[in-house]
């Protein structure tokens, strides 16, 4: 018997698989072609004599077989002949004896298509699902069909990766499916789902976030998917895959049911932001975060438990961002917060790499601070010992700048690191290695100089006592003052002192009662008589006094 396909039509399910496993002639595809290949077959398995005697087949031309290919499981096959020289085979095709038989032949092969056609469609037409072939005991092995399929599927990709993808679909946990995507090419199976549905809806899903596109199913649990006539295997697109709407526990792609409805993903739009979920392909987990200090610290936080879970049991796939607040992500494939950072979070990082010893909350309270303050403003850092410094509503960039490295260098008693002017975050350096920089006021210890005075707005060396201060009559002294905000530091001067003792102490007292005082900062001396001492760094006066 000769399988015959006379019309373009799909065989289903136990059908096509017996058929899969013989050689068939397609009419369909050409029909004139295959009239003539099928006329050979018939001349060559009956004994049939029909006109004039050709040569027998090996003797045709160069000796070469001349017999062409038809469609068969992989694609094509070849007929050949009987090597049996008392059955010739024709050359040219004549005589009512052999059509006759050619159309008996013909009528029959469209009789049965007609009736397989007309009984193996459900009611109404609609189209199957999916075909495949069950494999039993008695048939070939799953993992060798599965193999064929891989091959039918991917012919690009080599024998030994698709022995090897087989195989481990069959020692995979029930219930499990297999899927692959063409471009890029890759392999995607789910096992150990709740049943065989949920397994196909998982594989098909899943693959298609990995890859990035629509997968083609090959099997579910022992049923291995029928190729198609025309080879042309066709992806099926899965909405849940490039769902982008509010968030919706049931447009989560691959998960069980039990994780649909685990209480943090079915709470998750009624919980306080910011807010971030992320998705990690290899068993549809979701990773959720709530209540964090930004949305883009969610979104990292999120991030990296699923990335430290992932690493920790080697897992599959890359964990992509699913939602952002209420919306999901997922079809955009980032592997990074979406979310821009925030200054505060972008300074807080830098001091995190300038001065790694200072606390994570104490980054966040001065990164805080620093965002909210008025421009022009700019932050400095001490590593040695740990600390910061930020000045504000400076009347210029420069200003600010000088003043939050001069106060810094003052307070800490060493060169300070620029880490930020107005909204501008300095880069890390390649090699890790911040520049301090030494501001020359702030170890400056010469005769007295509006000029060098440290941290001071241009108005402050302006004023009047401070421009006198070295012709005005002692005893007299200097007490500095370090502010970061409100128009900066603050110089404070005693002139006429009843001895010079009395005048540092005066000095001191009148900064270290100064009522602007943001924050609890130390009064240093500055000057002695016209001496400048800051360099000193001292808190009580340096003259003696009459009972000392």
């Amino acid at each position: 018997m000769i399988p015959v396909r006379v019309e373009d039509v799909t065989p289903d399910e136990a059908f096509a698989y017996e058929l899969a496993t013989r050689q068939w002639i397609d009419l369909f595809a050409d029909w004139e072609s295959a009239i003539q290949r099928l006329v050979r077959q018939l001349a060559a398995v009956g004994d049939i004599t029909v006109g004039p005697a050709a040569e027998p087949l090996e003797k045709v031309r160069d000796g070469s077989d001349t017999t062409k290919k038809a469609p068969s499981e992989s694609g094509t096959a070849s007929f050949r002949s009987r090597p049996d020289s008392a059955t010739p085979a024709r050359a040219r095709y004549g005589g009512p004896h052999y059509f006759a038989f050619a159309a008996l032949i013909l009528f029959l092969g469209v009789a049965g298509a007609a009736a397989w056609y007309w009984i193996g469609v459900p009611t109404g037409g609609a189209p199957v699902t999916r075909q495949t072939a069950s494999v039993s005991g008695a048939d070939r092995s799953l993992i060798d069909i599965l193999s064929e399929r891989f091959a039918s599927a991917m012919p690009i990709l080599d024998q030994q990766w698709r022995q090897d993808q087989a195989r481990m679909y069959e020692s995979a946990r029930a219930h499990k499916a297999q899927a692959v995507s063409l471009q890029p090419p890759g392999s995607w199976r789910s096992a150990g789902r709740p049943d065989a549905d949920n397994a196909e809806e998982a594989a098909l899903e899943q693959c298609q976030v990995v890859f990035g596109k629509p997968c083609i199913l090959l099997a579910v649990d022992k049923d291995v998917t029928t190729p198609p006539t025309d080879g042309k295997w066709k992806p099926r697109d899965m909405p849940r895959a490039r769902y982008a709407g509010d968030f919706d526990p049931g447009q989560i792609p691959g998960l069980g049911p039990g994780n649909r409805n685990r209480l943090d993903i079915v709470d998750y739009r009624s919980a306080r932001g910011p807010k971030a979920a992320v998705y990690l392909p290899d068993g549809g987990r979701v990773f959720t975060i709530t209540e964090a200090v930004t949305q883009r610290a969610a979104e990292e936080r999120a991030l990296k438990a699923c990335n430290d879970e992932a690493t920790l049991n080697k897992s599959y796939g890359t964990c992509l961002l699913y939602a952002v607040a209420d919306r999901v992500v997922l079809p955009l494939r980032l592997k990074e917060p979406l979310t821009a950072p925030m200054l505060r979070e972008i300074l807080s990082a830098r001091r995190a790499s300038a001065v790694p010893t200072l606390d994570e909350k104490s980054r966040a309270v001065v990164a805080r601070e620093y965002e909210d303050e008025t421009l022009h403003k700019a932050q400095a850092a001490s590593s040695n010992p740990s600390g910061t410094w930020h000045a504000s509503n400076r009347p210029t960039i420069t200003n600010a700048q000088d003043s939050a490295l001069e106060n810094c260098q003052v307070y800490y008693g060493g060169p300070c690191i620029l880490l930020a002017t107005d909204n501008e975050v300095e880069p890390t350096p390649g090699d890790g290695k911040w520049l301090a920089h030494d501001m020359p006021r702030a170890t400056y210890a010469g005769s007295y100089d509006p000029e060098q005075i440290p941290g001071v707005v241009p108005a402050t060396r302006a004023r009047g006592d401070i421009l006198s201060y070295s012709s005005a009559p002692g005893p007299k002294a200097a007490a500095l003052h370090l502010v970061g905000a409100q128009g900066g530091s603050r110089l404070f001067i005693v002139t006429k002192a009843a001895s010079q003792h009395a005048a540092e102490e005066q000095a001191l007292k009148a900064c270290n009662d100064d009522p602007i005082k943001i924050v609890q900062r130390p009064c240093f001396l500055y000057a002695v008589g016209n001496e400048v001492v800051l360099p000193r760094r001292l808190r009580e006066p340096l003259t003696a006094g009459a009972n000392q």
